[in-house]
């Protein structure tokens, strides 16, 4: 248990991320997920309606 503890303190020391393992996968899940949105919007503005132009209903 100690040695467990001593580790963990010196990650705490470095500040390290491995601390906070499930902060650290949100963040990136959001990111993937922020640039699939971004992508998938890109795709539907491409292949859009032709002959109508932006804006246009």
């Amino acid at each position: 248990m100690e040695k467990i503890a001593r580790f963990e303190e010196k990650l705490r020391h470095e500040r390290s991320s491995a601390l906070y393992p499930n902060f650290l996968a949100g963040k990136w899940r959001e990111i993937v997920e922020k640039e699939k949105r971004r992508k998938e919007k890109e795709a539907a503005s491409e292949a859009g309606t032709p002959g109508q132009e932006e804006g246009e209903v």
